[in-house]
């Protein structure tokens, strides 16, 4: 039988519950591995493929073995509704972000255990597995491997100080002329198609106006271009430090098979 792994659900602050008989909290019946894209279409033509925010049915079983999980539980995950920031569904290597928004009683068993009915809110409801790379200024040829069975979104992160950041990856360029201060980063996020440089402070300023060339897909000088499979060459200023994220997006989770 295939393994799907380790399962953890982390909240925006960082804080964890691990699913497992040790903590007494269970991942039950879901529809967690289920998926489904929105289409639209005309005779022989396809338009339009997504995939849109979705509420997914999550079981969740308190097995009675182990004191005060329950409110263990509703403390990491009740922390992301009221802030209104997703935590993490890790599941082995995948995860996928959203916010536990609804809980309520299916049934009450012998010695304490309780099944909740619960619905994971994902504003994009894929599953993503991260390839990270630290880039280092010794490098004489440095490269990056999508690992992915398809072109994959990835989050660039160049520290400062810098007077701009020009950064190229597998042969498109990725162009923002704003200064990064000392201390501080500019952070490329090719998932959520966000652009901000984030000073010493924790302060951001959006530089989405600030990206340079053609902003179309394709034409070499897309911001959030994705990187495509297989190796790719890399190129910035070795002066500041760069960290690449590759973001393998898939509708159903990686299993060990």
């Amino acid at each position: 039988m295939p393994s799907i792994g380790r399962i953890r659900f982390t909240n925006h602050l960082g804080d964890s519950i691990e699913f497992s008989d040790e903590t007494g909290v269970l991942l039950g019946d879901s529809e967690l591995f289920s998926y489904e894209r929105k289409y639209s279409s005309t005779e022989n033509v396809y338009e339009s493929l997504t995939v849109e925010p979705r509420s997914i049915p999550v079981n969740i079983l308190f097995t009675g073995d182990v004191p005060n999980a329950r409110s263990k539980f509703y403390e990491v995950v009740d922390l992301d509704a009221l802030e209104k920031k997703p935590g993490t569904l890790k599941i082995g290597d995948c995860y996928m972000e959203g916010i536990f928004i609804d809980s309520s009683n299916r049934n009450f068993e012998a010695k304490g255990e309780m099944i909740r009915e619960m619905q994971f809110l994902s504003q994009k409801p894929v599953w993503r597995r991260d390839m990270v790379k630290l880039f280092d200024v010794s490098e004489t040829k440095p490269a990056i491997i999508n690992e992915s069975y398809k072109s994959a979104p990835a989050t660039i992160e160049l520290w400062g100080a810098a007077e701009d950041a020009t950064i190229s990856i597998g042969g498109f360029t990725y162009q923002v002329y704003h200064e990064i201060p000392e201390g501080g980063k500019l952070v490329i996020d090719g998932f959520k198609k966000t652009a901000k440089v984030i000073d010493a402070d924790g302060n951001e300023t959006n530089v989405l106006d600030d990206r340079q060339g053609l902003q179309v897909k394709g034409s070499g000088y897309y911001l959030f271009e994705e990187v495509p499979r297989g190796h790719n060459e890399v190129t910035w200023n070795p002066h500041n430090k760069l960290r690449i994220t590759i973001h393998e997006t898939r509708m159903e989770v990686k299993l060990n098979e």
